[in-house]
């Protein structure tokens, strides 16, 4: 098998607690029997399949999105979904630290965005949330840089826009340090000022 075994009707069941289960075999002869007395089914991307376009338009009066009504219902999140956010930023700020205290002249931005992907995922991580961005010195100015293989000079700077997936959330973090550990007099003004606009727009959203 391609990527691994598949559940099957009876692991549908098990694993994901579906009460009912079928081969997709059976969909003409089960579909209709489903849907019963309904008027409206509600479904995900179902009419790009046309033995439920067909079946649906028969049998019932139309076929809505329920992506638009789920999407506004996870506007809000609840405590629980809340810390998930939260430990899943955790995990990417700790990412981050390592990357920038073992930053040096002479690695190359693919190494940085590994040693961040590597503690991720040794904090518990599923995977990346996106392609990992690794930009040094004017790179950084290229708004969704992926080639992540150039040299890393005394005095650059280095940009990373990277994040991590934890149990279905996902983290956003961008930062700029220098790679020497130490900001030339220019960059850490623009760094002071970009952080003090920063600081601003928190305080306003508090």
């Amino acid at each position: 098998i391609w990527d691994g075994p598949r559940y099957g009707i009876e692991g549908a069941k098990a694993e994901f607690g579906a009460t009912e289960a079928y081969n997709l075999d059976d969909l003409p002869e089960k579909l209709p029997e489903l849907l019963g007395d309904s008027r409206v089914v509600f479904g995900s991307s179902l009419e790009d399949h046309p033995t439920v376009r067909a079946i649906v338009d028969d049998e019932t009066s139309g076929l809505q999105d329920v992506c638009f009504n789920i999407e506004r219902q996870r506007f809000v999140k609840d405590e629980e979904e809340q810390n998930l956010m939260r430990r899943s930023a955790e995990i990417a700020a700790i990412g981050f630290r390592a990357a920038m205290t073992s930053s040096f002249p002479g690695m190359y931005e693919y190494q940085v965005a590994s040693t961040i992907e590597h503690g991720m995922k040794m904090c518990g991580a599923d995977r990346l949330a996106y392609s990992i961005i690794s930009a040094g010195a004017d790179r950084a100015c290229i708004l969704h840089y992926n080639r992540c293989r150039q040299q890393l000079a005394d005095g650059d700077m280095v940009l990373v826009d990277a994040g991590c997936e934890y149990q279905g959330y996902a983290s956003d973090i961008s930062r700029t340090w220098p790679v020497n550990g130490r900001y030339s007099t220019a960059q850490r003004a623009v760094y002071e000022a970009v952080l003090d606009v920063q600081m601003r727009c928190l305080d306003w959203c508090a």
